[in-house]
This record gives C-alpha cells, structure tokens and sequence, in this order.
C-alpha cells in the first residue's frame, strides 16, 4: 500500500512578528505565517556596492543578523506548495518581498499579496487576489537605493577632511538642511519695523428698557480712503502705515469728539467645509501641532496601530489602515459605515445628502487608501482601556478626522459694521456658530462668538475710548517639524515613508537642534557650514527643483514610464561633472567663510581670525602655524565676534592651574591649561543662577548637550555630581519643601513650574498661582 504524503501549509511572509499571530488567526491556522523582520538584502557598508560601468548593477548582501533567519526560513520555503509574500504595501515591501526570492531561490508558486488593513476580511480577500511581483514598483525602490548611495558614498567623504569626520551628505537631507539654513538666515537679517493700530470702544444707544447701551470692540479700518496696514501688507490699492507713536496719537486726536455713526451692516452665513481624512504627512503635521509628537513618534505610535492591540480578547486586531499613504481615497465600503455611524451618533443633520469625496494632492501616486479607523465603531473611548496614552491620543485624531469628514459643514454668521467718523472708517466683526457641523467632532481652535448688538444705518455711536497699540513686523517662524514636513510635501521633496526619518537624521547628526523650550528647528554651527559647503559645491544636486525631479522620475519609474537605469545614468553623467574638482570647490568655500576680525592675538599680536574648525566657530590666530592660539567665539548683540571668557577664575583641582574654556564637538568646557601634562576637563555651560540641589556638592546647575544635540541640565561639577534634569530650572525656591529651585515643565498654557524634589509634588501655574 503506497504510504500517504503529508502536504505542507502555504507559506505566507509578512514583515513584521507583531502580524504573525493575528493574520494566522485570520487564516484559520491553514497557513504557516512567519516574519522576515524587514530587509533580508541591502547593499554593502563597507563599499559602493553599485558597478556604475555596469549598468549600475548593484552587489546586495545579506542584512547582519539576517543570516540565521534565511537559513530557517529557507528549509520552509523549500517544502512549502504554495508562497505567499504579503510584506507591506508600498515600495519597500515590495523590494523585500523581491529579496526574499533572490536569496531564497526562484520557483514556481510564488505569489505576492497586499492588504491595506490587518483585519479579517481584508486579508481573506488578499489571500483571494494574489499576483506576481511588480518589477516597477521594485526597480523604483532600487533606484532610489542607488542613488542615496551614490552621493552618500561620493560626498561624504569629502566633508571629512575640511569640516569633521564622520559627517554624511544626503540626497535628500541635504536639501531639507538647506532650507533650514536659509529660513534662519531670513530670520537674522530680518530687521523688525514700527508700526501701530488704532483701536476703539464703541457704545450703541441702550436698547428698550435698559439704562446703558452694549459695547463692542472696533478697529481704524482705512483714514481718508486709503486702507490702514502693516509694513508687510503687498496689497495693492490706496494703503497707508501708521509708522510712529507721533503719527498714532495725531489720528487719535483728529477723531476725539467727533460723531460716529453706521455707514453698513453686512451680514452672511459663512459655511466651513471639513478637510479630508489623514495622509502620512497631514498626520504628522498634525500630531505635531495637536499632540507634541515628532514625526518619527507619530510613525511609531501608527505602526502600533496599524499591526494591531489586543482587545481584550487575547488576539491582536488591526486598528488603522496602512499608515504611509498619499491618497485622501477611501473605500466605499467604509465611507458608507462612516456615514451610517454619523447618521446614528449625530442625528440627520449632521450628514450631508451626498458622500464627500476629495481630491488627492498633486503628486499623489494613489496606491493605498487614506489613513482611517478599520472599524469607524470602534470610538477612542471604546479602544481608551486598550491602547497607551500616545496610542489613544493618536488614534483619537484619526477617527476623528474620519468621521468629520463625512459630516456636514459648520455655518457661522458673520456680521461687518461700518463706522463712519471725520474721513474714517472704523470696522467691528462679529461671528456666532449657527450650526456646528464637523465642528460636533473635530474641534477649532480659535475665539468663541464675538457678538454685536443689533445695529442699522444711520446708527449714532458714542466712542467711549479710542488709543492707539504698537506692533513690530515679525521674521518669518522657524520650521517645526510640522511645517517642514509640509515644506518638503509642497515642494516635491521626499515621499510619506521619508519624512521621519529626513528629520531624525539631521537632527541625530547634530545639524540640526530645537529652540530651548520649543518645537522649533534651528541649524546648528556645522549644519551651517556643511549646508553651505554642499550646496556651494554641488549647485544642482542639492537644489530643491532638482531634488523634486527625481522624485517625479523615481514616480515614473513605479509606474513604468522610466527606464531605472536610464534615470540613473542621465543622474550620474551630471553628478559625475560636479565631482571633478569638488574637493577644491569645497575647501575654498570654506576658506572664503574666514573673515578677519578687530581682535588681536594676545600671544604675538597678530589678528585674530573668525575660523570654521570640527567643532563649529572659533577664533584663530592669523599668525598660525607660528603661533596657535584660539579661542572659542560668541557673538555681541550687533553680530560682532568676541571671545568666550570665564567670568571668574576656575583652577584645576587636580594640579592647581587656571582652567581655561575650550570647544569641543559637544560644545564648550573647561580644560587645564597645563596640556597635555594635565588632561583634566570640567563641563561648562550657562549658568542659570541655580545650585545644584545635592548636598554638599556647591556646583551649579548649568545647560548641557548630549552628543546628538539634546540639550539637558546638569552640574558643573559631574562626574563628581551625576545630577540631571531634562527640565529646565528656574530660579524660584518651592514655597512647599524649600527646595531652592523648580523646572519649566509644559509649553505655552499648559507651561507650569514644578518641585522635584524626593517626597514634593508642588505644582504651580506661570502666572505663579499654587496647586
């Protein structure tokens, strides 16, 4: 009797083991589910990797630490009937699951399968759908492999010798580093100029039965028809700036005892539209904005969501769509259940006649649906008992900006009042919700209703006070990580699974640091200078149109209009031009950034130079190398170098000489002088007028840098004293425990002063008022 053979199970790899179990449950256990763990193949660390003379043939090896996987996996494949590749759903899935077939073998029954969501049905149906691989997809990933490599690989090393070691240019870094740079040099030069406003308190006559008539808020509007506005109003027409205190108080006193009366009463309801749901980068502009979240947070804490939470039934469940998308598209499916759910939450009138259907963004390649909840019933407040704070918080804005933008719009009526006095022309606005609409679900921020009272023309107004406000012009703002994210979007620059870590790149290299006590984005010293140093270099490469054309070729590529290997080589012959010479370029750019100064060498006599060296700017003796003396530099309140210098004497306290601030790759110190007999070193930072709260250690509580930029507080006198804080100290004494200081914890009006000493839980507003 032949003896019976046991079939194996299809084999089916997903990219991640936080999928294995779910999608394996979905399945009914009919599959062999496993996790590659991400790229299998990756190109080599220690080489180009790419033979250019080759049609940019590139040498793949296997990822350290995927070795053993492989080998495992490997026995699988070879056994297994059926192979079903089911790796995320964008281009890098793609690429791995093409990986995968490269290093495990080609042979028949491999199959490629994508589902935008982890729940049961979705997957039931990928199952149902499969298809092979596409190539396009896989040479659109690979060719962007490429050439990140080609300029990583061939300008990197170039910064190394004229700025510091291990400094790395990017494609795509480099770029959003340069608008960094330019937006802070726009903020420098920006130069702050006068202007004022004319504000006014206006009375209506009393209405039936009551003694005083109802107040309102008024602003001069225009003055013998020419508009009031700020010095950076571009409008064209009759304008004028009120440009000084005398000029202010003069309109101020032309209008003092004149008659106001109402010229025109407008009024109109103003409907406001909902915005569609969630792409990559409008959640992460907007979970920056709402939640406090960098980018690469928002990406992790969606990931979490997407791969699922259990329940409470001891399974995971997919929570959100696929996370890295383009497309506001949304399945009919779900924009029907949205709907249904509005009609049944919300009432009728909250649901307009027709579906809502938006358009995607310019670019967009469409090929996933936007990001919203798998299941439009499952509300934050059912999932609250499940998931983390920052889980919860994040899905919260999710289903919300779902929901809302099925329902109907917000009405509020508007209401512009005119007053007329002497050529003048005085304007009050008011608005109230008449309707709250999407507003119902998806809060605004702003003032509540500015009610007026009831006005008609030919009105009479008693002006009860009318003075004038000064104003300064503002610099444009530094980027955040929100609105670089949208400066990137609006240029064409990077894609949605490149903006986290864009960001977390040039920030963990030290390019890039945040405003103390801010969100803001400033370029460091050597962000500067290697911004400058590349784009001067390499005008093209590092130019944002031209960034954003490849981008629209990588596109291309997908979608199988390009050539990858013509793209690459069109690439190349032009980059290849650039690189002759560059070396040179590069360091007379760095040259030409030197400028003499009106100090003078205290050695030797000579001037002191404004120099660029591995840790930032510095001051240098001209006389150099006869003499060699620096110093690190600061800046007066007009821009002018001056060096840094203690304000009291420090001696080592290892061999009794002067200590004497130096500048090192993570900023200022304190060295001995006595180098390199003496290698002693102390840490050195602004003093904050706090001592350290250990006692018996007398140092000081002074700001520090970690060596990715982040700043902390610490005391002067560590190692010695390991005391640390992220919060920054203020010089106030807890009225509760006595404790001589409190930190900063919170932003704008959540900011408040808090106690941390052992055993204190004194906690106070910033307007100083006790909790």
């Amino acid at each position: 009797m032949a003896k019976k053979t046991t079939k194996s199970k299809p084999l089916l790899i997903v990219e991640s083991n936080a999928k294995v179990r779910t999608i394996s449950r979905y399945l009914g256990g009919k599959y062999q589910v496993v996790s590659c763990r991400g790229h299998v193949r990756d190109l080599p660390k220690s080489k180009l990797g790419v033979e250019v003379e080759n049609g940019f043939l590139p040498t793949y090896e296997v990822t350290p630490g995927q070795e053993e996987l492989l080998d495992e996996m490997g026995k699988d494949w070879k056994k297994a009937e059926r192979i079903l590749l089911a790796c995320d759903p964008d281009r890098e899935g793609e690429a791995i699951c093409w990986h995968l077939v490269e290093a495990l073998g080609k042979r028949p029954g491999i199959e490629r399968i994508t589902f935008n969501e982890i729940t049961e049905p979705a997957v039931k149906a990928a199952v149902q759908a499969p298809r092979k691989i596409n190539m396009e997809l896989v040479y659109a990933q690979q060719a962007r492999r490429i050439l990140d490599r080609l300029v990583g690989y061939k300008v990197s090393p170039l910064l190394w010798p004229i700025v510091r070691a291990g400094l790395s240019a990017g494609r795509v870094q480099t770029v959003a580093l340069r608008l960094i740079v330019e937006r802070e040099r726009e903020v420098r030069s920006f130069v702050p100029q006068e202007y004022w406003s004319i504000g006014a308190t206006m009375q209506a006559k009393p209405a039936k039965g009551k003694k005083k008539g109802v107040e309102f808020p008024a602003t001069l509007f225009s003055i013998d028809e020419k508009r009031v506005v700020s010095p950076l109003d571009k409008r064209r027409g009759k304008t004028m700036v009120i440009g000084s205190k005398d000029e202010a108080e003069g309109i101020v006193a032309r209008f003092s005892g004149k008659k106001f009366v109402v010229k025109e009463v407008k009024k109109r309801d103003a409907k406001r539209s909902p915005s569609p749901p969630f792409i990559t980068s409008t959640l992460q502009q907007s979970a920056s904005g709402m939640l406090g979240f960098s980018p690469k947070k928002t990406m992790l804490m969606a990931q979490r969501l997407y791969e699922g939470k259990d329940l409470g039934s001891g399974e995971r469940t997919g929570l959100i769509t696929y996370m890295r998308t383009d497309s506001v598209r949304v399945a009919q499916g779900a924009m029907q259940a949205n709907r249904a759910m509005i009609e049944k939450k919300y009432g009728e009138k909250y649901l307009p006649e027709k579906p809502r259907f938006y358009k995607n963004p310019r670019a967009s390649q469409d090929a996933h649906e936007a990001i919203r909840p798998t299941d439009v019933n499952r509300t934050p407040e059912v999932l609250k008992k499940f998931l983390e704070k920052d889980e919860y918080r994040l899905y919260s804005i999710i289903w919300k900006r779902f929901v809302a933008s099925q329902m109907a719009n917000a009405i509020t009526k508007q209401t512009t009042v005119n007053i007329e006095a002497d050529g003048g022309l005085f304007r009050a606005n008011g608005h109230e919700l008449v309707f709250p609409g999407f507003y119902k679900v998806w809060t605004q921020s702003g003032e509540g209703d500015v009610l007026l009272p009831p006005l008609e023309e030919g009105d009479e107004l008693t002006c009860k006070k009318i003075s004038p406000k000064q104003h300064f012009t503002e610099p444009p703002p530094r980027f955040t990580d929100a609105s670089l994210v949208r400066g990137l979007e609006e240029s064409g620059v990077g894609r949605p699974s490149t903006y986290a870590p864009i960001i977390s790149t040039i920030l963990d290299r030290g390019y890039v640091e945040r405003v103390v006590g801010g969100r803001a984005l400033k370029p460091t010293e050597i962000g500067e200078l290697t911004a400058d140093l590349l784009v001067r270099t390499f005008k093209d490469i590092f130019d944002v149109g031209f960034t954003a054309g490849m981008e629209g070729k990588l596109d291309e590529i997908e979608e199988g209009e390009k050539d990858w290997v013509a793209v690459l080589k069109e690439f190349y012959n032009a980059f290849e031009r650039q690189l002759e010479g560059a070396d040179e370029r590069m360091y007379k750019a760095k040259k030409e950034q030197e400028e003499d100064t009106d100090l003078k060498c205290e050695l030797c006599g000579k001037t002191m130079r404004l120099q660029f060296g591995r840790s930032g700017r510095f001051l240098g003796c001209s006389g150099y190398p006869e003499c060699k003396n620096t110093k690190p530099v600061t800046f007066d309140e007009d821009g002018k170098p001056k060096p840094v210098e203690l304000e009291e004497k420090v001696v080592c306290d290892k061999c009794g000489r002067d200590m004497v601030i130096k500048s090192g790759r993570y900023g200022l110190f304190l060295a001995c002088s006595g180098y390199p007999e003496c290698k002693n070193t102390k840490n050195y930072g602004d003093d904050l007028g706090v001592t350290c709260p250990k006692g018996g250690c007398g140092g000081k509580v002074i700001q520090i840098k970690t060596r990715k930029g982040r700043i902390f507080f610490g005391c002067s006198n560590y190692p010695k004293c390991d005391f640390a804080t992220w919060y920054r100290p203020v010089e106030k004494p807890c009225p509760q425990c006595k404790a001589t200081f409190l930190v900063e914890k919170g932003r704008g009006k959540k900011r408040r002063l808090v106690c941390i000493a052992e055993g204190c839980n004194y906690e106070e507003n910033s307007e100083g008022e006790g909790e």
